[in-house]
């Protein structure tokens, strides 16, 4: 778990509160004009030196803090008196190796931390030591034979929050608890932890969130209506840029200047030289379409520029395409780490470096903004420009991020970067490169809900992952809504970017089940509805229908995937494509006719005994609707033996005619296939 530039704020809005009970005398007495009494571990600032100016208060925290780390830990007050414009930060408490270097370590313990307390500006500030945090503790014991009435009525902390408004203006208070964590280092943690281990019987909520409301649930200006759980995950590409400063190669240091968007800077993401003169372009790189799974295969990657050679491994390779830019910015590109070099037949090959529970470096590109950027014939390839560009991983940022939080006291532009392929080279960063820090390429998205269980025992009763029950008296509109705002139909926009579909799948299932989906409702409009505008619009079956699929093997050929679908055409037939219909020796009903075709008007399928007039030698059968004008197969039998022959067809119907004048009570039977 990574610390330097993991910072974590919360401020509250409370008319009653339990804040460190252990340390308020203590720290009413430090901020006071009380005289300090025991314990004597609870200290003010301005007892270490001046504290009127921020850089005699720094001076006087850093003494301050070694003073108390060495009397094993402790609380700092910082007073009313210090200066207004300074910020104190709590670096205090190192993780200890157990036994100490250089013997290798097996068992790790935090060492003595300092609790920061600034009551300056009316607000209670407190900035716990790094490691041990601030902790609030009750083991709930009681007497023998003892209960509670209602555990509802006696948490251990309990916030009271009461919003009120006087006059026309409406109120727009804070919350009452607000969290913030900005994380520039790799790390594992959670922003809020809840867990819970059950031993025993009765109920148990982990998240018990009750929202009662008696006016409109949205403000006249505001988008977010009521929600009980509201998720927003934002992928963020407003990257750093800057300007080398000075680099030191051999400490592995970077000072920037001219940055732009310093408070994004992150550890684990590479810095990449955006000097045209150390660049390696071309424009005869393709991409092979995705296989070997989500990862692709290495090799994918190719071109035949003779200035790819193996020296790349190690710098970063980019699609420099106005289509594979990231959506909605100023050329951000996608910056994949090369891992390999080799050459086949004339073709140069790059294997990337992508992570998928670790490092995988083998890889290659499966995730194009414009699908038909791949290449699928590699005689016939699709050419894109390139860029190659060196660069090195930032493991530490912590003083170079631009942030009030992070750094309160002003960045100091500097970054701790680790060794590259091309450190100390001619490559390597020089004052005045312009440099900017990548985004994840193909990063693994955040999943804003997962339930993943483990149960073991068999339940007495159904328990739903959702359980969602109306139990008002007004309807709702839907359990689930999925919505993607833009267009429909995959196509390529001015500018030369591509717009794809918003979702890939709607509902994907990959597991063994008794029954896929049970519906066991009753409705008064449709157990399934299909609505497809873009087929009303014109559009064709073969191409944006509503369709049901199933992928099977040919039972010949067990490597071939055959394909059958059901769906609707713009017109509203409904559409079967498969190699054979069979009703399984049921009777088809109701059928009004047919078509080896599309004709949507076919409507006449058959006419049984159609009177003749006695000594006719024709007869002419109209149809009961119109039907298509673009030819059918008419099969015709009498009940008299004569050779006969149709003609005249048209929409309206068709004539017979016979060689052997009807008999008295002849008949004659038709079938029409369109």
């Amino acid at each position: 778990m990574g610390a330097r530039g993991v910072i974590v704020s919360m401020q509250a809005t409370v008319t009653r509160a339990v804040i460190l009970a252990a340390c308020v005398h203590s720290v009413l007495a430090a901020a006071g004009d009380v005289t300090l009494r025991p314990p004597s571990t609870s200290i003010r600032l301005d007892q270490f030196g001046p504290v009127d100016t921020p850089s005699a208060a720094e001076a006087a925290l850093q003494k301050a803090v070694r003073t108390l780390e060495a009397m094993g830990g402790g609380v700092l007050v910082i007073p009313v008196t210090t200066a207004a414009g300074w910020t104190p930060t709590n670096q205090t408490q190192e993780q200890l190796r157990m036994p100490p270097p250089p013997q290798p370590a097996t068992s790790w313990r935090a060492g003595p931390g300092v609790t920061i307390v600034d009551v300056r500006g009316g607000t209670l500030r407190v900035a716990p030591p790094q490691s041990t945090g601030l902790v609030l503790a009750r083991h709930l014991q009681l007497p023998a034979r003892q209960s509670l009435p209602d555990g509802l009525g006696y948490p251990m902390v309990m916030i009271d929050a009461v919003e009120t408004a006087v006059g026309p203006k409406a109120s727009n208070p804070a919350p009452v608890v607000r969290a913030s964590t900005t994380s520039h280092a790799e790390n594992q943690t959670f922003d809020l932890c809840l867990w819970r281990h059950s031993y025993s019987q009765g109920d148990a909520s982990i998240v018990d969130a009750r929202l009662r409301y008696m006016g409109d649930m949205r403000s006249t200006a505001g988008n977010g209506g009521g929600a009980i759980y509201n998720a927003g995950v934002e992928s963020l590409t407003d990257i750093f840029r800057g300007t080398v400063d000075r680099h030191d190669n051999k400490a592995g240091l970077l000072v920037f200047t001219a940055a732009a968007h310093a408070d994004t800077l992150g550890s684990g993401r590479p810095i990449v030289n955006l000097n045209p003169a150390k660049h390696v372009t071309s424009n005869t790189t393709f991409v092979m379409e995705p296989g070997g799974g989500p990862l692709g295969w290495g090799g994918s990657v190719r071109s035949t520029d003779p200035a790819w050679h193996a020296g790349l491994v190690g710098r970063f390779f980019a699609i420099d395409e106005p289509s594979e830019y990231v959506p909605g910015t100023a050329q951000v590109r996608r910056w994949w780490l090369i891992a390999g070099f080799k050459e086949e037949g004339g073709v140069k090959r790059l294997s990337i470096t992508r992570h998928w529970w670790g490092a995988k470096h083998g890889c290659g590109i499966s995730q194009l903004y414009d699908p038909r950027n791949f290449t699928s014939d590699p005689d016939r390839p699709r050419y894109l420009r390139s860029i190659i560009a060196p660069g090195a991983y930032a493991y530490d940022v912590a003083d170079g991020v631009a942030s009030a939080i992070v750094n309160p006291n002003g960045s100091a532009r500097t970054l701790r970067l680790a060794p590259g392929a091309d450190q100390g080279g001619s490559m390597d960063f020089s004052p005045g490169d312009p440099i900017e820090q990548a985004i994840g390429p193909d990063p693994f998205r955040p999943q804003p809900f997962r339930s993943w269980l483990f149960e073991k025992v068999p339940g007495a009763f159904p328990a739903p992952v959702f359980d969602v029950v109306n139990g008002g008296e007004i309807q709702r509109e839907s359990v689930l809504w999925v919505r993607g705002e833009g267009l429909v139909v995959p196509h390529r926009q001015p500018g030369g970017k591509w717009s794809s579909f918003k979702w890939t799948e709607l509902v994907t299932v990959e597991a063994s089940c008794g029954t896929g989906i049970a519906f066991k409702g009753d409705t008064t409009d449709a157990a399934i509805r299909f609505e497809q505008p873009t087929i009303s619009q014109g559009g064709d079956y073969g191409d944006h229908a509503n369709r049901i699929v199933w992928n099977w093997s040919d039972p010949v050929e067990s490597t071939r995937i055959r394909r059958t679908t059901l769906g609707v055409d713009a017109h509203g037939t409904l559409c079967m494509r498969a190699s054979a219909f069979d009703v399984a020796g049921s009777p088809a009903v109701r059928v009004g006719g047919l078509s080896t075709g599309r004709q949507s008007t076919t409507a006449n399928l058959r006419g049984v005994a159609v009177p003749v007039a006695p000594r006719a030698t024709s007869v002419h059968v109209r149809f009961e609707r119109p039907g298509p004008a673009d030819g059918y197969v008419v099969i015709a039998r009498t009940t008299w033996i004569t050779n006969h022959a149709v003609r005249n067809q048209d929409v309206t119907g068709f004539a017979v005619d016979f060689d052997r004048p009807a008999p008295p009570g002849a008949t004659v039977d038709w079938f029409v296939v369109h």
